[in-house]
């Protein structure tokens, strides 16, 4: 699975954002504050060592606005009456890893939503069909495997109490990044639909429309139907959210950090809070918002753990820029700035200039005539 759904959909935006407020980026709830670049920190060095191999500890990871990480303790149960406020499980229990929220066969992770009307249905679609059809960022993204699915939870009475039949659980029929752009199934008929039939959401629009016109949509989550699935993240609207454990992360700088520097030694790169066995991409996005990629692509190990030095070979510009780790499946970015501070210039000669005439100097002695 190559997922980089989320990171577009957030990231971009986010570190647009943080690169007009340098240096200091804006951490996830309950990250730390990142400190300021390694160009504005004193250094020292050990004894004897050489100031090239010095280096300053940079700002801990920032994770994107807008971005959550919910974990086992951020879950209630649900069974009845409202939705909470926060993430529910019905169904099941979920367990939580490295790789996400394992939900049980059966069970519903959610979270509620303001109860837009089922008109809104239509403009549910993937990030990749936004981007086809040029309508910007997408509405619902999954970043998941096994058998999670998207899912809707519409109350057909337009109510928040959830009072029973009144619940309408659609799902993806499919499972897979694109698949909110397929067909859906529902838990119950849906006007002329039978239960568990396939059918756009334009079709299930339609017939919300002609026969429960109050009808909202008050949840969206994923659910598994007949097997367990794992859950690493997912959107709707642009709230982003993850199951894995919240990035962090150091990076080690030369100070100054200058053009040459990033070449080499480069960049020493720790960080945690990918996926096990994921790419994860260093990257540096500059002010334009070009983006950079490193020499090297790292491999996150079994506990989403990334290690190792990174260098870019293209020349940086001077001025405040954002060092980005993304991971290839999971999305997830986690971002550092940096000042870039020009190399000093080398002094040369120019070779137009004539050299300077020979200076006469006396020899000691007298002078033999002859004659």
């Amino acid at each position: 699975m190559r997922r980089t759904t989320i990171a577009t959909a957030a990231a971009v935006t986010a570190l647009a954002a943080a690169l007009v407020a340098l240096p200091g980026v804006a951490t996830a709830e309950g990250a730390p504050t990142p400190t300021p670049t390694a160009s504005q920190q004193a250094i020292t060095g050990s004894a004897g060592e050489a100031p090239t191999t010095k280096a300053a500890p940079q700002s801990r990871a920032a994770t994107p606005i807008g971005t959550e990480w919910v974990g086992a303790a951020d879950v209630t149960p649900w069974t009845t009456g409202a939705f909470p406020s926060t993430w529910f499980t019905t169904g099941g229990t979920p367990t939580f890893g490295a790789s996400g929220a394992t939900l049980p066969a059966a069970t519903l992770l959610a979270h509620a939503t303001t109860g837009s009307a089922t008109t809104d249905l239509t403009d549910v679609r993937s990030t990749a069909k936004a981007s086809e059809d040029g309508l910007g960022l997408g509405t619902a993204d999954l970043i998941a495997t096994g058998d999670a699915r998207y899912a809707l939870v519409v109350d057909t009475a337009g109510s928040t109490d959830n009072a029973t039949g009144d619940s309408v659980v659609l799902t993806t029929s499919a499972t897979g990044p694109t698949a909110v752009d397929g067909t859906w199934t529902a838990t119950v008929a849906v006007g002329t639909i039978a239960a568990g039939t396939p059918a756009t959401l334009a079709d299930f629009q339609a017939q919300f429309a002609a026969t429960t016109p109050d009808a909202t949509i008050n949840a969206y989550g994923a659910l598994t139907v007949t097997g367990s699935g794992t859950v690493t993240g997912i959107s709707r609207n642009s709230d982003n959210t993850y199951f894995t454990p919240e990035p962090t992360g150091t990076i080690r700088v030369q100070t100054p950090t200058t053009q040459s520097s990033l070449r080499d030694p480069g960049v020493r790169v720790t960080a945690t809070g990918f996926l096990p066995g994921e790419e994860v991409q260093p990257a540096i996005l500059l002010q334009d918002l070009e983006y950079v990629a490193a020499d090297q692509v790292f491999t996150a190990d079994e506990d989403g753990n990334v290690s190792g030095t990174a260098t870019f070979a293209s020349s940086i510009p001077a001025g405040d820029v954002v060092l980005t780790l993304s991971g290839a499946d999971s999305g997830i970015l986690v971002s550092f700035p940096v000042t870039v501070v020009a190399d000093p210039a080398t002094p040369g000669t120019d070779p137009e200039t004539p050299a300077p005439a020979p200076v006469a100097v006396p020899v000691p002695g007298n002078a033999a005539f002859t004659g």
